[in-house]
């Protein structure tokens, strides 16, 4: 059963925490989620902090903003999640700008990294240290609990 598109334990806080990890699709939906439940980490890859400025930057002759419903307004929310955060990323990313990773990064409450992956774009992130970085933080937070 599911109660609006979230799965109805983790809605009802009946679900142990688990790792919320958002790779290329869902960071929005990640972020939003993790200030519902309660999750033991937050790992997000390339992330945003909304689809409406990473639109409006992207087609600016277009008004993004009366014409985008779902806005996942991340940068708002980030520092509601209670959980560890990852956010890593490529230097070379055409997508999403550079300044988007390290302001939801720093509107993140501790205990949170950042990893920059040198010469990774969008979609190799995860090939290029994205997976090695993803294990560290997980080690990390297995010898912290």
């Amino acid at each position: 059963m599911r109660t609006g598109g979230r799965p109805s334990a983790f809605w009802k806080g009946r679900a142990p925490p688990s790792c919320c990890t958002a790779i290329r699709w869902g960071r929005g939906v990640a972020v939003q989620l993790a200030t519902e439940c309660r999750i033991a980490a937050l790992i997000l890859e390339a992330p945003f902090t909304s689809i409406t400025e990473v639109a409006s930057r992207r087609f600016p002759f277009i008004p993004v903003k009366w014409l985008i419903r779902n806005r996942f307004e991340s940068l708002g929310k980030i520092g509601r999640v209670r959980a560890p955060v990852l956010i890593y990323c490529g230097t070379r990313d055409a997508v999403i700008p550079g300044d988007q990773f390290v302001r939801l990064f720093d509107a993140a409450a501790e205990p949170k990294q950042l990893k920059v992956i040198d010469g990774a774009d969008h979609l190799d992130a995860w090939e290029l240290g994205g997976a090695e970085a993803c294990v560290k933080f997980l080690q990390t937070l297995r010898c912290a609990g």
